[in-house]
């Protein structure tokens, strides 16, 4: 059994992002160039991806490195407006 996510976390902003984009686990790997489980891995919080595959991931999801670091303020995944 997985346990929940952080809401702060990577995993939790990756999945958010990729939801929010209507793309499936084996889309976003195949366009990150990446594999389906990894995508499972990191989205469950168990592994976070490398330098180079996160920012494969920021430019697969339109969005920039920071923002799934973590290193950006929070925004609306769907308008970009601040979130809170």
């Amino acid at each position: 059994m997985v346990p929940p996510v952080d809401p702060g976390s990577f995993a939790f902003r990756l999945k958010s992002l990729r939801e929010a984009r209507r793309l499936s686990k084996q889309a976003l790997a195949s366009m990150a160039g990446t594999t389906t489980v990894s995508i499972w891995y990191w989205e469950s919080g168990r592994r976070t991806p490398q330098e180079a595959h996160l920012e494969r991931l920021a430019g697969a999801l339109g969005v920039p490195a920071e923002s799934l670091r973590g290193d950006l303020p929070e925004r609306c995944p769907l308008c970009g407006a601040p979130a809170g």
